[in-house]
């Protein structure tokens, strides 16, 4: 079986960036992602994007070089490239967040976490529990309290900060 890379990277959206081009970019990355046999999740939120993808190495290269390609990020910086352990994100071709449901950079504001001092698997348990938000309340909660019990984090401290 063929070993899981994983990459995750953030970006800043284009200026004239907007709820449209999200769902086509979307849309169009579920697709790619599906063939290619790539899973992963996006966080949208103030013009940052913050994207977790895994999967074969060669295939999550490709997509990544789409991803630099593409207009609509600027000031792309990969925070993690490398194996990993297993899929994070086994069955969703692209899930989704966003600031709207549950703000990353509030939580990370709230325990004084930046891109650089925190660990890939760290972020990767945040966007779990985003990828997650809506879920039922019964379907998340055991998923939930692992994934930050796991990271170092209670389900309380960030409850505080939504």
């Amino acid at each position: 079986m063929p070993q899981i890379h994983g990459l995750m990277y953030y970006s800043f959206a284009d200026p004239e960036f907007d709820e449209n081009v999200l769902a086509f970019i979307m849309a169009r990355a579920r697709m790619r992602n599906a063939r290619a046999q790539v899973t992963g999740q996006l966080h949208y939120e103030n013009g940052l994007f913050l994207q977790w993808f895994e999967g074969r190495a060669q295939r999550v290269d490709e997509i990544f070089a789409h991803i630099e390609r593409d207009p609509h990020h600027s000031g792309i910086k990969t925070l993690y490239r490398g194996p990993v352990p297993r899929r994070s994100f086994d069955g969703w071709d692209m899930a989704y967040s966003n600031g709207k449901d549950s703000s990353l950079l509030s939580f990370m504001r709230h325990h004084d976490l930046s891109f650089s001092s925190c660990d890939m698997s760290t972020f990767v348990r945040l966007m779990e529990f985003l990828a997650n938000v809506g879920l039922s309340e019964n379907q998340k909660s055991d998923h939930l309290k692992l994934s930050l019990h796991e990271a170092g984090v209670s389900l309380n401290d960030y409850v505080m900060v939504t």
